[in-house]
């Protein structure tokens, strides 16, 4: 066929460019080339199988800009080169608002998001990372926690946003739940053994456990009553844990 000449001038923003789209309908085969390199603030320039340019901009980059040149060449057209500047602009920040931390949470097995309200911002109006991360432990999840502790939760316009900027955090804690574990009272007869010692726990939600010691050091060889002395934690911090002593009494045989 007779080759033939276009020219197109376009502005857009974003970061990629449908480049298919700006040739002529019957363009016939059609092959792009990469031409520029040392690039500033891009990366990974590429045209993908769709004919769009796409590429990516330097996690460090400032303001500044690059230029991107495609050489294409078309079945139907004279070869062409696509010049393309990309100017990187500052983010505009914005101002974070609508969310304020709930007080009085109690650990109750469940995951406690922490805040009340939703994010909001004057320009930006898209979906906010959210991120938890804990002031008195490790942990750091987009999941709400569910263990009593200190926590912040961070609202986070996306880096992948090409306009905006901005994150606000709240501070939040859960308390820790009662709990009180209480040694039952034993009798017992002088020469006797040492009977089991158990315990009641009151306060404890759904399947959780707590660590429970009981110790007494009775004579049994004497009359008397010995306190049964209780030590109990919780490894995971999530119960304020009251304990009750028990007493062992040991009486004499009446014959």
């Amino acid at each position: 066929g007779v080759e033939r000449e276009f020219m197109r001038t376009i502005a857009t923003t974003g970061n990629e460019i449908d480049v298919e789209a700006m040739l002529p309908d019957d363009h016939g085969t059609v092959n792009y080339m990469i031409t520029s390199s040392g690039y500033t603030v891009l990366e990974n320039v590429a045209v993908d199988a769709n004919g769009k340019l796409v590429f990516d901009t330097k996690t460090s980059a400032a303001a500044a800009s690059d230029t991107i040149t495609v050489k294409v060449e078309m079945q139907n057209y004279t070869d062409v080169t696509l010049t393309v500047s990309v100017i990187l602009n500052d983010k505009t920040p914005q101002e974070i608002t609508g969310v304020s931390a709930v007080s009085g949470l109690i650990y109750n097995g469940n995951a406690q998001q922490g805040y009340t309200g939703t994010p909001t911002s004057e320009k930006y109006t898209g979906a906010y990372e959210i991120t938890y991360t804990g002031r008195s432990n490790t942990y750091n999840s987009s999941v709400a926690p569910t263990n009593a502790g200190d926590y912040t939760v961070t609202f986070k316009i996306p880096d992948s946003d090409l306009y905006y900027s901005g994150n606000v955090s709240v501070n939040f804690t859960i308390g820790k739940a009662q709990a009180t574990v209480t040694a039952d009272d034993k009798t017992a007869y002088v020469g006797d053994r040492m009977p089991s010692l158990t315990y009641a726990v009151e306060g404890l939600i759904g399947n959780d456990t707590i660590s429970v010691e009981l110790s007494c050091n009775a004579n049994m060889n004497r009359a008397g009553e010995t306190p049964i002395i209780v030590t109990a934690t919780d490894p995971n911090g999530n119960y304020e844990i009251t304990t009750v002593n028990g007493i062992l009494t040991v009486k004499n045989y009446i014959y």
